[in-house]
């Protein structure tokens, strides 16, 4: 039996951070994992991915971005989910 994951890696969109950090909180809590999240501009997180840094989870506040890290296979494209909307 593969074992339990003690962290998650959690790239977001700066503009998240609230929001996430929330998230992240009740997910640890519930579930005794915790949450490691690098907030950053959405470009940054994907040249991150370029280089070949490693995240559970990437949560872009654009389509671009996240289409461009689709389109260049770095990541499970079933798994993408568009799950909330945000605007200045």
């Amino acid at each position: 039996m593969a074992e339990e994951p003690k962290e998650l890696t959690v790239f977001t969109a700066a503009s998240l951070t609230g929001a996430f950090g929330e998230i992240g909180q009740m997910y640890k809590n519930e579930t005794n994992v915790s949450v490691a999240f690098n907030f950053d501009g959405t470009q940054a997180l994907r040249t991150q991915l370029d280089n070949g840094a490693y995240s559970d989870v990437f949560a872009s506040a654009n389509k671009k971005q996240m289409n461009a890290v689709k389109n260049d296979g770095l990541m499970n494209n079933s798994s993408i989910v568009i799950f909330t909307k945000n605007k200045l």
